[in-house]
């Protein structure tokens, strides 16, 4: 399970560094104990499956991560969305004349004044 927990949060270095302290603390007290290739392979598989499911954790939290933030950052973009529409339908808003004369419509840049002579 230790394994499993340093696959899923370890960085890069630290994850080889474990499974070089591993394979030298586990694998030749096995060799020698039993002799047999079959449990070497055996306890070589169950360690082999165990970083497996940690670095598979990892991408999975990752992911889920990264769609969320998607989902969030939709969310954002279609709320804003939402209140530029909403700013445009309104009468007398920036962008939309309510007048029927284009000199008079507050909307539209001011009208230059004359100057009196």
């Amino acid at each position: 399970m230790a394994f499993c927990t340093v696959a899923e949060l370890a960085s890069p270095r630290r994850r080889l560094f474990v499974a070089v302290l591993v394979g030298t603390a586990v694998f030749p007290p096995v060799a020698w104990n039993t002799g047999e290739a079959r449990e070497l392979l055996f306890s070589l598989f169950v360690f082999a499956a165990a970083y497996a499911f940690g670095r598979f954790t990892h991408t999975r939290e990752a992911y889920i991560r990264a769609r969320e933030d998607r989902a969030r950052q939709r969310e954002v973009t279609h709320r804003i969305e939402a209140e530029q529409a909403a700013a445009r339908e309104r009468p007398g808003s920036p962008g939309r004349c309510t007048t029927s004369s284009p000199t008079r419509c507050t909307a539209s840049t001011p009208p230059t004044r004359r100057a009196r002579t």
